[in-house]
């Protein structure tokens, strides 16, 4: 599941888009529980606020993060931008990946309950902070000299 980033450069303290959004690639070995740090690092600083919308099944989904404009990037003041982790959905479009989670885990959550599933079993992954695949070999290099 190859991860990109949708970015919508937003007027500061509103929802209102100040241009269309991009999508950027992630790293290959970026992983979902990782995708927080990877922005933070990005940044330089935590996000602004959570991002969040309602879908048909669900009143509430978390699917990203606000962020201040980075520093010298044009005349960015009082611009935000809006970052959702995207992957492929079924029909080929793009959907927000912790949209795409929260359904799956809704399914579960059916079946477990209708039976279909001995047990419900619901495992939170924590926060892990990203490193590359690069900086973690440069590390293991730096330590056998």
């Amino acid at each position: 599941m190859r991860m990109q980033m949708k970015i919508t450069p937003l007027r500061a303290g509103t929802s209102e888009p100040a241009d269309r959004p991009r999508l950027f690639p992630c790293p290959p070995d970026l992983e979902p529980d990782q995708i927080r740090s990877f922005l933070v690092q990005f940044f330089g600083e935590e996000p602004v606020e959570v991002a969040w919308t309602e879908t048909e099944r669900h009143e509430r989904v978390n699917i990203g993060w606000i962020f201040r404009a980075l520093p010298g990037a044009e005349p960015m003041d009082h611009i935000e931008l809006l970052c959702v982790p995207v992957v492929e959905a079924e029909e080929g479009s793009p959907k927000p990946l912790f949209e795409l989670q929260a359904d799956q885990r809704q399914d579960f959550e059916q079946l477990a309950a209708s039976g279909a599933i001995d047990s419900l079993t619901v495992i939170e992954a924590p926060l892990r902070e990203y490193r590359s695949a690069e900086s973690e070999s440069d590390q293991t290099g730096d330590e056998a000299s």
